[in-house]
């Protein structure tokens, strides 16, 4: 959710990160901010691979970090 979901908004006093107002996780600061720099990493990728289809993604290293983060959550 956090990765493709709607606007992540982190309250640093309160430790939550919420998705478009609505959806609320108590984490670390941290991994709120973390996960929007990575939103902001994949749009950019997107935005790329929008200009020219033919782009390879399959070494790019915020595909990798994707599917790492994937796979981790399946074994947590």
């Amino acid at each position: 959710m956090l990765l493709f979901g709607g606007d992540i908004d982190v309250q640093h006093r309160e430790r939550l990160i919420s998705l478009d107002g609505w959806i609320y996780f108590q984490a670390p600061v941290r991994i709120g901010v973390i996960f929007k720099h990575l939103r902001k990493l994949i749009d950019s990728l997107l935005e790329k691979k929008l200009e020219n289809p033919k782009m390879n993604l399959e070494d790019e290293k915020t595909i990798q970090l994707i599917m790492e983060l994937i796979k981790m959550e399946n074994t947590v």
